[in-house]
């Protein structure tokens, strides 16, 4: 359980009207699912969406929103910590789940992840210090994973389109975008986290990702907030950034 602060008061407050304003999501919120995330999602029902790719899973909140929004959506999660995988296993129920204990990256093997004391902020990537004000994300063990390649998995896998592909993981966006040429060529909709300043190192910005997207046939449609639900007006340096593929409009997929 997190420590109480003023700003977890707040946001709870604020969370509590949202409620109150927005009947609808009692249901979700009742069968279990982590509601932020879920908020951040439900525009998709508007897209026949019939597989799903969640690359860094964490705790599984995606998979299980998207299960609840696309229940007959195959659904690909990638998640490299040992704990995230259990707790998956252990709270989550969904036949059409298939949970890959690996990493994505751009390369097929064995390599160092950097596993943080604050858990979410685990990446394959190190924390740069000089841009970190929150020296605790320092503390930090090393453990080896395995990785491969969207495009070398999903080689031999028939997967049907529409497919929505989520990529969270913390700084390492660009090597599975590098590793996903074929695969993105198939792809509809992405949610990719973002950074305009950076916490990794050798992170890439919002701007790379943009152009290797757009390079890729994807138009940049917008970001969807976080799980915050109290008003901020200062400049968020992360985003869940929306692209959709050019083929998506063009009714090709």
């Amino acid at each position: 359980m997190g420590h109480f602060t003023f700003k977890n008061a707040k946001n709870n407050l604020f969370f509590v009207f949202y409620l109150l304003v927005n009947p609808h999501l009692i249901k979700p919120l009742f069968c279990g699912l982590y509601l932020p995330v879920y908020i951040q999602y439900d525009w998709l029902k508007r897209f026949n969406i019939n597989t799903v790719i969640d690359v860094g899973a964490y705790r599984g909140h995606v998979v299980k929103v998207m299960n609840y929004i696309f229940p007959n959506a195959k659904i690909y999660a990638f998640e490299p910590v040992a704990e995230n995988i259990n707790y998956i296993n252990s709270h989550t129920t969904i036949p059409n789940l298939v949970l890959v204990s690996m990493a994505i990256s751009s390369l097929i093997g064995k390599t160092t992840f950097y596993k943080n004391c604050h858990l979410p902020t685990s990446s394959l990537l190190k924390i740069d210090n000089k841009k970190n004000k929150n020296h605790s994300l320092s503390k930090y063990s090393e453990i080896s994973v395995q990785t491969t390649t969207l495009d070398s998995y999903f080689h031999d896998i028939k997967l049907d389109e529409k497919i929505f592909l989520k990529i969270d993981v913390q700084g390492a966006e660009d090597m599975i975008l590098k590793g996903g040429k074929e695969l993105l060529a198939k792809v509809a909709i992405i949610n990719i986290e973002t950074t305009f300043n950076g916490l990794y190192k050798k992170e890439y910005p919002f701007s790379k990702i943009y152009d290797i997207l757009q390079s890729r046939g994807f138009k940049y449609c917008g970001a969807i907030s976080d799980s915050v639900f109290y008003p901020i007006f200062t400049p968020d340096c992360y985003s869940n950034s929306i692209f959709m593929s050019v083929k998506l409009n063009a009714g090709i997929i």
